[in-house]
């Protein structure tokens, strides 16, 4: 049942998921590569499949084996975010590396997910083991525009509503 569980994620097959963990999957399977289900989904976008593995009680702050949290996974799919942040993911959680979300939405050019990250009060002067923010990730990847929008915010004291 695992394996079809799995497959249900890669696929975004919403009701083969639920059929699966109705026969018995572990919501915590994972693949050979050592990725669960709902790290699968949230990587490829497949909302309704990440929250049915949350509402089957799916540890949202749970890392894969390379570190990476699920909202590392979900940084193109910033619908997908906002569902893990609505259910307690860590916007801060950092990979072994000191990498946070906000490090990787910046690095990959993903706007409106750094946008969802700072209005949901993300740290943007947190750095990384190379010593590198947000906007450093960016500008390194020459995603200019987020650059210039993080150094822009750099320092300065950001309300939780996402303010200055």
């Amino acid at each position: 049942m695992d394996e079809l569980l799995l497959k249900a994620a890669t696929d975004g097959d919403l009701a083969a998921a639920q059929a699966a963990l109705n026969r018995g999957a572990s919501r915590d399977a994972t693949n050979d590569f050592g990725f669960t289900a709902i790290s699968i989904a949230a990587d490829r976008g497949h909302l309704p499949i990440v929250r049915l593995l949350i509402d089957a009680g799916v540890d949202v702050n749970r890392r894969d084996v390379h570190g990476l949290s699920l909202l590392h996974d979900a940084v193109s799919w910033p619908e997908v975010m906002e569902v893990l942040l609505d259910a307690g993911a860590d916007m801060d959680g950092a990979t072994i590396q000191g990498v946070t979300p906000l490090m990787s939405a910046a690095a990959f050019g993903e706007m409106d997910s750094v946008r969802l990250l700072l209005a949901r009060g993300a740290d943007l002067n947190r750095r990384d083991d190379r010593g590198s923010s947000a906007a450093d990730a960016a500008g390194e990847k020459g995603e200019d525009e987020i650059a210039s929008l993080l150094s822009g915010l750099e320092h300065k004291p950001i309300n939780r509503g996402g303010g200055q």
